[in-house]
C-alpha cells in the first residue's frame, strides 16, 4: 500500500512488467491486471476466458500498438529495422522507439539476439548507457499512450444488473415499460433501499432494443453537464449516430456550445433505427441545497434533461421528484407476502414469528431486509428472531451496519473498507485474482503469502454471496451505495487516507489518471496528484474528464506544493478554466507566478495569459504577454543551437574535426530552418524562401538527407500557398525522392498528400486525384486515421468539383467515419456541394449549415466564409433571393477580412445576380 512518501505506480510501470514477460502470455494472464476483463474490455470478445488467452490478447494488442507507432508492419529483420529507424535521424522518433523496444523486450528480429544490454547500447545503437536508458523509458511511455488510446473506451459504460428475481413488482414493471415505449418520461421515486435501481435495471433488461443509456449521478465524478453530454455522445456514437460525438472530438472533449450539443443530441436520438431509452439514477444529487444558491452545473444538467422530453423515453430515479416528467410512480417497501416470497427465493428458513418480526423491523425495505439476512448468515444466531433481538429498536442503517461489521471476518471488513473509497466500479480482479501482485513482484508466492491470498479470495466470494458487493458484468465491482457511505463515514481519517492511497494505485496502474488523482488528493498527497495527472492532461481532457479534473484540482493549494508542481498546477488549472471560458480565473491563476525566460513552461503560460487578457478586452496587455512568450521561445531556441555549438566544441577538443564541423553546421541548419518557418507564418514569403534556401545549402554540404528532404518540402509548401505550382512541383518531387532514398515511406506519402492539397488550392482538381489516392491507400494500410481523413477529404473535394458526385459522396462519408475532427466540417461542406449539384436543396442546406456551425465553433474563418456563401447560393438556386442575401453579405464581409480578392469578386457577382432576380420569385425557397 502506498504511503504519502511513495511514488504512485503508473500504467507505464505496469506495462513495463508486461513487456518483461512478453514471451510468456500465460504468465501475463496470471499476473498482470492489464490482462483482466476490466482493462481489456472488448478486446476479449470471443476469446476463451483463460489466463493464457487473456495474456495473448494483451500481447496482440501491444503488437498492434507497436505497428501503429511504426506506421505499418514492422521490418522483417533487425538490420532493416535499424536502417529504417536510424534514417529518421531522431532518437525520439516513433520508429526508434519501436527499435529500442524490439531490442530490449520482443527480441524476434535480431539474429543472433543481443545477450546483454551492453551489446544493445554499445554495439548496435552506439550510445551511452544513460542515453539508452532514457530512450527506453521514453519508448515505453510512448507505447503506453498508444495502448491506452487503443483499449480504453472514451467512457466506461454503465450496465445495471437486473436482480435474479423481482419480487412483487411485476405489474408496476409492465406499466412503466408501456409508458416508456410511448416515448414518455417516467419518474420512479421512493425511500433509500426500496429497490428503485433494481426495478430500473429490470426495465432495461426487458427493453426492446440495445440502445439503452444508464447514467448514475455521482458528486464530483460526473455531476457536470460536460460529463453527461460527453457520455451521451459516446453512447450515441456506439449506436451509429455520431453527429454529437464528432463535434465533441472536434472541440477536444469540451462543450463549447451547449445549445449546439443539445441540438446534435436530439438529432442523433431521432436518427437511431431503434427506440432509445435514457436512464438517470441518483437524481437527488441534483437537488439544490438552497433555492437562492443553486449549483450551476446541476442546473445545466436539469435544463438539458428537460429539453430531451418528447424526443426520447426517459427514466428518472430518486427519492423525491423535483424534476418534471410525464408519469410518476412512488415505490413502497414489500408487503408481508412479498417479503415471505423473497425469503423463499433466498433459501432462508423462517417461522411466521420470524416473518412478522422481520417485517415489523424493516417496514418491508429490501435493503434493510438484505442486511438483516446478511447479519443472520454470519452464523452466530440460529434464528431470525434471535438476530432481531440484537438489533436496535428503530430502523437505521448505521446501527445495523455496526452490528454486522463486528460479526464479519477481518478480511471481509478490509475489502468493504477499500471498496467504500471508490466513487464508481472498482476492478474486480483486485480480489478475484489477488495473487497477481505477488506473482508479478516475485514469482510464486511462499506458503504464508498463498494462505493470505486464499483468504482474500474466499472473503470476496463470501461478500458476493451475502449480496454486500455486486459484479457489474464489465469486470468491475461495487459496494451497495448506501452501505458505501456508512462504511466510509465510520473510518478514521488516517484509515481513509491510507485506503485512498491504495485506490490511487489501483486506478493508476490501469491508466485511469483522473480517478487516481482524486484518490491521491483525498489521501493528502496533492503533489503526487499533480505529478501523475499533468503529463496526461491532454489525453484526459479529450476523454471528457475536464469537468471532473476541475473539481479535483481547484481544491489544491499551491502553497502545499513544490515550486515545480505549483507551476504545473497553475498551468493545468488555467487550461481547464480556459475550456470553461473563465478568463478572469486564468488571469488570477497565472499572474502571481514568476515565469522566467529560460523556463520551458513560460511560452505556454504567456500564451494562455495573453489570450485571457485579450478576451477581457486588454489588447495592449495581451500583446505585451505575447511578446514575452516569443522572447522565451527565442531564448529556448538559442539554447538548442547552443547545445549543438557546445557539442561541436567538445568534439573539437577531442580532435574529432569532421564531427565538430557537422555539429556546428547542424546548429546553423536548424536556426535557418526555424527562421524560415517564422517568416513563412508571418507571410513574409521572400524572406522565408531565402532562409529555406540557406538551410538547403547547409544540408546539402553535410549530405544530411533528412534535412534536404524536409527543406524541399517547406519550399514546396511555400510556393503551393502562393499558387505558384510551376515552382512548387519540382520541390515536391525532390522532397519525395529524398525521403524515398532514406526509406522514410511515411514522410514520402505525407508530402504526396500535401501535393494533392496544393493542386486543390490551385483548382487543378484533376491533377489532385492521383497523389491523393496513393497517399490514401498508404495511410489506410498503416492505420493512420488523421492522414487517411486528410486525403479522403481532398479526394471528396476534387471529385465534387469534377462532377463525380458518387465518388465525392463516398469519400466524404469515409471522412465522417473517422474520429478526426479537423476534416469533418470540410467533408460536410463537400456533401453540401454534392447535394447542391443534384438540386437536393434541403439536404444541401442542412450539410452546409452543419459545416458552418462547426466552422464557427472551431474559429475557422476561411471555411466559414465559403459556408455562408454556399448557403446563399442554395437559396438563390431555389429561387429565394431574399433568403440568399444575408448569408451572401456575411460571406462577402469575411472574404474582405481575409483579403481574398478573387473570392470577394466572385461573391459580389453572385450578389449582383441575386439582386437582378424578379421579386415574384422570393416566395419560393428551401424550408
Amino acid at each position: 500500500m502506498a504511503t504519502p512518501q511513495t511514488r504512485t505506480q503508473s500504467f507505464t510501470d505496469q506495462l513495463k512488467l508486461v513487456l518483461e514477460s512478453s514471451q510468456d502470455p500465460a504468465a501475463i494472464g496470471h499476473t498482470s491486471p492489464l490482462a483482466a476483463p476490466y482493462f481489456l474490455g472488448n478486446a476479449l470478445h470471443g476469446i476463451e476466458p483463460t489466463p493464457r488467452s487473456r495474456g495473448q490478447a494483451l500481447c496482440d494488442e501491444i503488437t498492434r500498438a507497436v505497428e501503429s507507432l511504426w506506421g505499418g508492419p514492422l521490418s522483417p529483420t533487425g538490420a532493416d529495422m535499424l536502417d529504417a529507424a536510424q534514417s529518421e535521424n531522431d532518437a525520439t522518433g516513433a520508429r526508434y522507439a519501436c527499435l529500442i523496444l524490439e531490442l530490449n523486450y520482443f527480441k524476434t528480429r535480431f539474429r543472433p539476439a543481443p545477450r546483454t544490454q551492453a551489446e544493445i547500447y554499445h554495439d548496435i545503437l552506439h550510445v551511452s548507457r544513460p542515453t539508452h536508458d532514457r530512450h527506453l523509458r521514453a519508448a515505453v511511455e510512448r507505447l503506453a499512450a498508444q495502448l491506452l488510446q487503443r483499449l480504453r473506451p472514451a467512457v466506461r459504460a454503465e450496465q445495471p444488473i437486473a436482480p435474479p428475481t423481482l419480487v412483487g413488482r411485476d405489474s408496476l414493471l409492465a406499466e412503466i415499460a408501456a409508458q416508456l415505449r410511448q416515448g414518455r418520461s417516467v419518474s420512479l421515486t421512493g425511500p433509500g433501499g426500496v429497490g428503485k435501481t433494481s426495478l430500473g435495471a429490470a426495465v432495461v433488461d426487458g427493453w426492446d432494443s440495445p440502445a439503452v443509456f444508464w447514467y448514475t449521478l455521482r458528486p464530483t465524478l460526473n455531476d457536470q453537464a460536460e460529463s453527461l453530454i460527453f457520455a451521451l455522445g459516446h453512447f450515441l456514437h456506439t449506436q451509429g449516430a455520431s453527429t454529437l460525438w464528432r463535434q465533441l472530438i472536434a472541440d477536444g472533449g469540451h462543450i463549447k456550445d451547449a445549445g449546439l450539443a443539445l441540438g446534435l443530441a436530439i438529432s442523433d436520438l431521432e436518427s437511431l433505427p431503434c427506440a432509445p431509452l435514457l436512464c438517470f439514477d441518483e437524481m437527488d444529487f441534483l437537488r439544490p441545497l438552497t433555492l437562492d444558491q443553486p449549483n450551476l452545473q446541476h442546473t445545466q444538467i436539469l435544463e438539458f434533461l428537460e429539453s430531451l422530453h418528447s424526443h426520447t423515453a426517459l427514466l428518472y430515479m430518486g427519492q423525491r421528484a423535483f424534476w418534471p416528467s410525464d408519469d410518476h410512480h412512488h415505490l413502497e417497501g414489500w408487503a408481508l407476502a412479498q417479503l415471505a416470497e423473497w425469503l423463499t427465493t433466498q433459501g432462508i428458513d423462517y417461522t411466521p414469528a420470524d416473518l412478522e418480526g422481520l417485517y415489523d423491523y424493516t417496514g418491508g425495505n429490501p435493503r434493510l431486509a438484505e442486511l438483516c439476512i446478511a447479519y443472520f448468515q454470519t452464523g452466530v444466531d440460529t434464528s431470525i428472531a434471535a438476530v432481531l433481538e440484537h438489533l436496535p429498536r428503530f430502523q437505521a442503517l448505521l446501527p445495523l451496519w455496526l452490528r454486522l461489521e463486528r460479526r464479519l471476518p477481518a478480511a471481509e471488513r478490509r475489502i468493504l473498507e477499500l471498496l467504500s473509497v471508490f466513487r464508481s466500479a472498482a476492478p474486480a480482479d483486485v480480489w478475484l485474482a489477488p495473487d497477481m501482485p505477488a506473482r508479478m513482484n516475485g514469482g510464486e508466492p511462499d506458503t504464508e503469502t498463498q494462505t493470505a491470498i486464499q483468504t482474500v479470495h474466499d472473503a470476496f466470494q463470501q461478500l458476493l454471496a451475502r449480496r454486500l458487493v455486486r459484479l457489474d458484468g464489465l469486470g468491475g465491482v461495487t459496494l451497495l451505495p448506501a452501505l458505501r457511505e456508512v462504511v466510509y463515514g465510520e473510518l478514521p481519517v488516517e484509515r481513509q487516507e491510507a485506503l485512498h492511497s491504495a485506490a490511487a494505485e489501483i486506478r493508476a496502474v490501469r491508466g485511469e489518471y483522473t480517478a487516481a488523482a482524486y484518490h491521491l488528493v483525498r489521501a493528502g498527497q496533492p503533489e503526487a496528484a499533480v505529478q501523475l495527472w499533468y503529463p496526461h492532461r491532454a489525453d484526459e481532457i479529450v476523454r471528457g474528464e475536464a469537468g471532473s479534473a476541475t473539481a479535483i484540482f481547484s481544491q489544491i493549494s499551491q502553497r502545499r506544493l513544490s515550486t515545480r508542481r505549483a507551476k504545473e498546477l497553475a498551468l493545468l488549472r488555467s487550461e481547464l478554466y480556459t475550456l470553461l471560458g473563465e478568463s478572469a480565473r486564468v488571469v488570477d491563476e497565472l499572474s502571481d507566478i514568476d515565469w522566467p525566460a529560460d523556463d520551458i513552461a513560460t511560452p505556454q503560460a504567456k500564451l494562455r495569459l495573453g489570450q485571457a487578457q485579450e478576451s477581457q478586452g486588454q489588447a495592449d496587455r495581451a500583446l505585451e504577454l505575447y511578446g514575452a512568450g516569443l522572447d522565451a521561445v527565442n531564448n529556448l531556441l538559442g539554447q538548442s543551437a547552443q547545445l549543438h555549438v557546445q557539442r561541436s566544441y567538445t568534439y573539437l577538443r577531442r580532435r574529432e574535426m569532421d564531427t565538430a564541423w557537422r555539429e556546428a553546421n547542424l546548429a546553423r541548419f536548424h536556426a535557418e530552418t526555424m527562421l524560415g518557418v517564422v517568416q513563412d507564418q508571418r507571410g513574409d514569403y521572400a524572406t522565408a524562401r531565402a532562409h529555406y534556401l540557406c538551410a538547403l545549402d547547409l544540408a546539402q554540404s553535410m549530405n544530411y538527407a533528412p534535412g534536404i528532404a524536409q527543406t524541399y518540402h517547406y519550399l514546396a509548401m511555400l510556393h503551393g500557398r502562393r499558387l505558384e505550382m510551376a515552382d512548387a512541383l519540382p520541390y515536391f518531387e525532390q522532397s519525395m525522392q529524398f525521403y524515398g532514398q532514406i526509406g522514410d515511406r511515411v514522410q514520402t506519402e505525407y508530402v504526396r498528400g500535401n501535393l494533392a492539397s496544393a493542386y486543390i488550392q490551385a483548382r487543378q482538381f484533376d491533377l489532385a486525384v492521383e497523389p491523393a489516392q496513393r497517399a490514401l491507400r498508404f495511410f489506410q494500410a498503416m492505420g493512420n486515421p488523421f492522414r487517411f481523413a486528410q486525403n479522403a477529404s481532398n479526394l471528396a473535394e476534387a471529385h465534387a468539383e469534377l462532377g463525380n458526385l458518387a465518388e465525392a459522396e463516398h469519400f466524404a462519408e469515409l471522412v465522417l467515419n473517422q474520429e478526426e475532427p479537423q476534416s469533418h466540417p470540410y467533408a460536410l461542406y463537400t456533401l453540401g456541394t454534392v447535394y447542391k449539384q443534384r438540386r437536393e436543396w434541403t439536404r444541401a442546406l442542412a450539410h452546409y449549415d452543419q459545416s458552418r456551425q462547426m466552422a464557427e465553433a472551431n474559429d475557422d474563418t476561411y471555411l466559414l466564409a465559403f459556408a455562408w456563401r454556399a448557403l446563399g447560393e442554395v437559396h438563390a438556386a431555389a429561387a429565394a433571393p431574399d433568403q440568399a442575401r444575408p448569408p451572401l453579405d456575411l460571406a462577402l464581409e469575411l472574404f474582405q477580412r481575409l483579403n481574398i480578392d478573387e473570392e470577394v469578386r466572385a461573391t459580389r457577382a453572385i450578389l449582383a445576380e441575386v439582386s437582378d432576380s424578379r421579386p415574384e420569385s422570393t416566395t419560393q425557397g428551401v424550408p
